[in-house]
């Protein structure tokens, strides 16, 4: 049981960082202060139960992903270098395979949401990525 406790406070913290929200923007959409995030993401607590649904779609898993083992977990994809400086902006490219179908620059709104619609240029076409 305390494993499976120590595992939800790693996931916790993997997916929050994998969906690019701090800690802060994690308890601002969960009604909870950033301190219980804290506690939660180094299993000195849980969240309660009826958190579960609401935190699962904040991180965009599945309840069973919170209580997921490390090697079931979808990896994170981190960039090392960028041709950009940290500006602050997200960037949402599309690809097939190699081929880039489109990108967007975006302004980071803290806390906020950011839906994006990308149009795919008929025939998969694109620029080299």
């Amino acid at each position: 049981m305390k494993q499976s406790y120590e595992q939800l406070g790693k996931n916790i913290a993997y997916y929050r960082r994998r969906a690019g929200l701090t800690q802060d923007m994690l308890a601002m959409q969960m009604g909870v202060s950033m301190q219980a995030v804290s506690k939660w993401e180094r299993s000195i607590s849980s969240p309660d139960v009826s958190l579960l649904p609401p935190l699962a779609q904040a991180l965009d898993v599945t309840i069973d992903a919170l209580f997921a083992l490390p090697e079931e977990r979808a990896p994170l994809l981190y960039i090392e270098e960028v041709p950009w400086d940290d500006d602050d902006e997200y960037r949402l490219a599309l690809f097939h395979g190699k081929v880039l179908l489109n990108r967007q620059t975006h302004l980071c709104r803290r806390g906020g949401s950011l839906i994006a619609h990308i149009q795919i240029p008929e025939g998969g076409e694109g620029e080299e990525g």
